[in-house]
C-alpha cells in the first residue's frame, strides 16, 4: 500500500485538471427523478478528488467518501475552497 501511495501521490491535481467535469444538466435529471428540488443529502462514494462531489453544492448536506489514501489530502484541500 505504502508504495501505491507514493507513486500516485500527487495525481490527484493532474487528474482534477484534466477530467471534463460532469455536465450541470445531470443534477437538473437526477433531481428529476428523485422528485425534489434541492436535496437534503447527497452521498458521493468514491468521490476521488470530488469533480463530480462539488456538482451537488446547493445539498443541505454533502459527504464525500474516498477510500483511496492518494486523495485524501488533496480531497480536503478542495473542501475549504
Amino acid at each position: 500500500m505504502s508504495a501505491n501511495l507514493e507513486r500516485l501521490s500527487g495525481l490527484a491535481t493532474v487528474y482534477d485538471a484534466f477530467r471534463p467535469a460532469p455536465p450541470a444538466m445531470l443534477v437538473v435529471v437526477l433531481t428529476l427523478l428523485a422528485k425534489c428540488e434541492r436535496p437534503r443529502l447527497v452521498v458521493d462514494i468514491g468521490c476521488g478528488s470530488g469533480l463530480s462531489t462539488r456538482l451537488w453544492a446547493e445539498a443541505e448536506r454533502l459527504l464525500g467518501n474516498e477510500p483511496k489514501p492518494w486523495y485524501w489530502s488533496y480531497r480536503v484541500r478542495v473542501a475549504v475552497k
